[in-house]
């Protein structure tokens, strides 16, 4: 494992020494890469989430949306979850949920938001955005998304649109409607 995340830049390796012809002590240290999964100054760190986004769990949930029983103010609950995906597998994702709510339900998500074009003096909450869009891209093909990219798998998979209701750290509770 520890090979592996050298070899995608995540660790650095270097040679201690050999211990004889064949076995060398290897020692590795951390990239910048890693401060996003060290707790920070505030005691926070993304690999909570990043656990959490790749838990077996968290995949099998979407294939039963559809047995949910449903009430008339339904709404399905998704934390974090779409920027794990790629677009064509969120409108799959999004189709499922749309299909097992009744007229005027929603589902909900939690999500980051980059922004349409990032600038300089953006705050640090749209830089850990931006670093996490590289992570989801390396990790899973997948990306965070804009505004306008929610609407558009929002209309892609049946929705009518989104509402952006309220948000923290960048993190916004997106309802996307029926």
């Amino acid at each position: 494992m520890l090979r592996f995340l050298a070899s995608h830049s995540v660790l650095t390796c270097t040679i201690n020494k050999n211990v004889n012809d064949i076995e060398v002590e290897r020692l590795y240290g951390l990239t910048p890469a890693c401060n996003y999964f060290i707790k920070n100054e505030d005691g926070a760190s993304l690999s909570a989430s990043l656990l959490a986004s790749t838990d077996k769990t968290m995949f099998e949930t979407c294939y039963y949306l559809d047995e949910v029983v449903l009430e008339p103010d339904f709404s399905v609950d998704e934390k974090w979850i779409l920027h794990n995906w790629k677009d064509d597998e969120c409108l799959i994702l999004l189709k499922k949920c749309y299909e097992a709510l009744p007229k005027g339900g929603k589902a909900i998500v939690v999500e980051g938001l980059v922004p349409k074009v990032p600038k300089a003096d953006d705050d640090n909450a749209t830089r850990d955005m931006c670093a996490l869009d590289i992570l989801m891209t390396m990790s899973f093909g997948a990306k965070e998304r804009t505004e306008k990219e929610y609407e558009a798998l929002a209309k892609g998979s049946g929705f009518d649109g989104i509402r952006l209701v309220c948000n923290a750290c960048n993190l916004w509770v997106i309802e996307f409607l029926k």
